[in-house]
């Protein structure tokens, strides 16, 4: 027969179940505890906007323009016969295309790199005039809602003049476009 040790000082009787000391369960406890804690809490704002980002990827179809409340789809469908989104998330990095075509040859061909800013919330950094702040919104996994906000800085201007630079924009509109996905 093998005789057991009493728990001497240190570490050994509190993982020595048969110890009959309460450390044992105390530390399982807070061990599941501190779990469960992190399970429910270690999702960072980071990770949040990594997981709304990869919802955005794929490629969308613009389907209405907006500008300060004023519609621009028609002069959108009159530009291209299709003008598509794609987002994209890879071992590269975070990108996007913006591409144009009408009558089967591509008129517009605009690539950069995004950057996330918050959960819903991202900028095109690089490939347009300027940076290009965006929030989104996506409904049913097959819509979405890119939005400018008003404001200095924030790059309507520059995604407007990229779509229609016929038009004559201001640096403070709001922009609205709305997607399918493909």
């Amino acid at each position: 027969m093998t005789r057991r040790r009493p728990p001497g000082p240190g570490f050994t009787g509190l993982f020595d179940p048969a110890a009959h000391t309460c450390g044992y369960g105390l530390i399982r406890v807070a061990i599941l505890l501190a779990l469960a804690a992190c399970w429910a809490g270690c999702d960072s704002g980071t990770s949040k906007s990594e997981s709304q980002y990869r919802a955005l990827t794929g490629t969308w179809e613009v389907v209405s323009l907006r500008a300060s409340g004023v519609s621009y789809t028609t002069e959108i469908g009159t530009r291209y016969d299709s003008l598509q989104m794609t987002f994209a998330d890879s071992t590269a990095g975070r990108t996007y295309d913006l591409q144009g075509t009408q009558d089967a040859r591509e008129i517009l061909a605009v690539s950069g790199r995004v950057q996330l800013l918050d959960v819903e919330s991202i900028a095109l950094t690089s490939g347009l005039p300027d940076p290009v702040l965006l929030t989104y919104d996506i409904t049913q996994s097959r819509r979405a809602t890119l939005t400018v906000p008003p404001g200095p800085n924030t790059g309507a201007d520059g995604l407007l003049e990229t779509l229609l630079p016929q038009g004559s924009w201001a640096e403070s509109q709001s922009v609205e476009l709305r997607l399918e996905r493909l």
